[in-house]
């Protein structure tokens, strides 16, 4: 009987994320655009299944001139950026779900068991593995000689690096139904900044784990759980002391950190999150990119071309903001204008993690595996 309620729990919960993700209202066709800036496909690889179809949100990690991956098979990546070549490849009886997170020389992944894999960062030779409560689907954080780990449960734990041991626990109530994704926790200057799906943002202690604010973002108003989903599942940035977030059916903020009030909000929701260049730019949940002004909030300019094309979350690339949407279209944005200066297609699934940036290259991973790289010049 239990393992049926269970099963019958993990359908609704699919179910549910599947209805956010899939918008009830087409997707906008395309418009043919002026191409204004060189965009060049770099090279392209299939990293194995990263669990894309099944809700996860797998992507690659930067890390000492690497990029690093993991798919479900169990396997961890070591990938050259320039040339898309294998540099190294472990095959390990792990079912990894998360994006690898990267620091002090090692590399950490999340599994489907409820379980951290810390690795060795150059000869991939495993280190330890953690145990925690449920599945860990957000990419854990490394610094200051601690593990962060965030699972589904709502518990996040920091870790001696060294050896694993258990410095503190951090549990959060989580609502009866939620979006399938985690926000990855972000470290700064001593505070480890989670998002849940509660729709509330929590700033605690990185020494000992004790709350020193929290803040609601996603609203998550009406009579029905479905109804009052909140979830910040989408990527959130610390910078300069500054926390943005996005929630869904919610707000953009921007929080002081060290502080914890509120700098500003705007009523604007997100399923993917945020990305800070220029402007502070935003996949909102209907599919519009908004850019705003990072320290009023006020709106520069709203892209509607895209709408209900279930966007990621937005990558800066030189001076331009890029996302992907539902057919695997990577479309480029002018930061000035919001107009789409470019675009190209990486195969026909969709894109739903946000693409990594790295100065003039962004790294583009589609749900079935495929990673693109892509160099952007021009005016």
């Amino acid at each position: 009987m239990m393992r049926a309620l269970l099963l019958v729990l993990v359908g609704v919960l699919a179910a549910c994320s599947s209805a956010k993700r899939e918008n009830i209202k087409p997707p906008k066709e395309l418009e043919d655009i002026e191409t204004r800036i060189s965009v060049q496909r770099l090279w392209s690889r299939n990293l194995g299944d990263v669990g894309g179809r099944s809700g996860l949100d797998m992507s690659v990690t930067a890390y000492q001139g690497r990029l690093y991956a993991a798919n479900t098979k169990g396997e961890l990546l070591v990938i050259d950026p320039n040339s898309g070549s294998e540099i190294n490849r472990l095959r390990t009886k792990h079912r990894f779900a998360s994006t690898p997170g990267a620091g002090e020389g090692v590399i950490a992944v999340g599994t489907l068991d409820g379980t951290v894999v810390v690795f060795d960062a150059q000869t991939l030779e495993e280190r330890y593995v953690q145990q925690l409560t449920s599945e860990v689907i957000a990419a854990p954080v490394i610094a200051e000689g601690h593990l962060f780990a965030r699972s589904h449960d709502g518990r996040t734990t920091a870790h001696e690096l060294s050896d694993g041991r258990r410095r503190w626990l951090h549990e959060q109530a989580v609502p009866p139904l939620s979006l399938r994704g985690n926000s990855s926790p972000r470290y700064d200057r001593g505070y480890l900044l989670n998002a849940y799906d509660d729709g509330r943002v929590i700033a605690l202690r990185a020494d000992d784990g004790m709350v020193v604010w929290q803040q609601q973002v996603g609203l998550g108003e009406g009579r029905t759980d479905l109804e009052r989903l909140a979830d910040v599942d989408g990527e959130i940035v610390a910078a300069d002391g500054v926390l943005y977030a996005a929630g869904y059916d919610g707000q953009t903020v921007a929080i002081d950190i060290a502080g914890g009030h509120t700098r500003w909000n705007r009523d604007l929701s997100s399923v993917s999150g945020v990305a800070l260049g220029q402007h502070l730019f935003v996949s909102g949940a209907d599919g519009k990119v908004v850019a705003l002004d990072q320290h009023t909030g006020g709106a520069l300019w709203t892209q509607d071309a895209l709408e209900n094309r279930q966007l990621s979350a937005p990558a800066v690339v030189g001076r331009y903001a890029a996302v992907g949407d539902l057919e695997g279209y990577v479309h480029w944005l002018d930061p000035d204008t919001g107009a789409i200066v470019a675009r190209d297609r990486n195969g026909r699934d969709a894109i739903r993690s946000a693409p990594l940036a790295m100065g003039d290259v962004v790294y583009v991973t589609t749900i079935d595996g495929s990673l693109t790289a892509y160099r952007v010049s021009g005016s």
